[in-house]
């Protein structure tokens, strides 16, 4: 997959949102209504505590998320980029466009031609036993 990143587009990562947090919801809410203005909307992984598209329990936990990205998807681009807490997702939407793990770092363009490498990272860390 091969993307074009708009002027105005919003990456946000690792909010990890869990049952004590709410706010990447209510920053959900304000794209949804209007407040953040974005022609395109980056989730650039690990939004989640832990998600896992085939696994009931989390997905059920998430759904209202789930459901509002999905709203939100109607009206602004919305990419989905799985991190090491939110995996198998591409079965949760419809019209997000959804990257998997492997398929990151994924290549894209700027408006003004740059070319950029757009992961969540975390698969690229050194793990070490001591």
């Amino acid at each position: 997959m091969y993307l074009n990143i708009k002027n105005g587009a919003v990456f946000i990562a690792d909010a990890h949102e869990s049952s004590s947090t709410s706010d990447f919801y209510k920053f959900l809410q304000k794209v949804d209504n209007g407040k953040i203005k974005t022609p395109q909307l980056f989730l650039m992984g690990d939004m989640f505590d832990l998600l896992v598209g085939d696994i009931a329990y989390t997905v059920k936990k998430y759904q209202k998320y789930i459901d509002l990205i999905e709203k939100i998807s109607l009206h602004v681009e919305v990419f989905c980029f799985e991190g090491n807490h939110d995996f198998r997702l591409k079965k949760l939407f419809k019209n997000v466009k959804v990257i998997p793990f492997e398929a990151q770092p994924l290549r894209a363009k700027l408006e003004d031609s740059t070319t950029v490498y757009l992961s969540h990272g975390d698969r690229f860390e050194k793990k070490t036993l001591s």
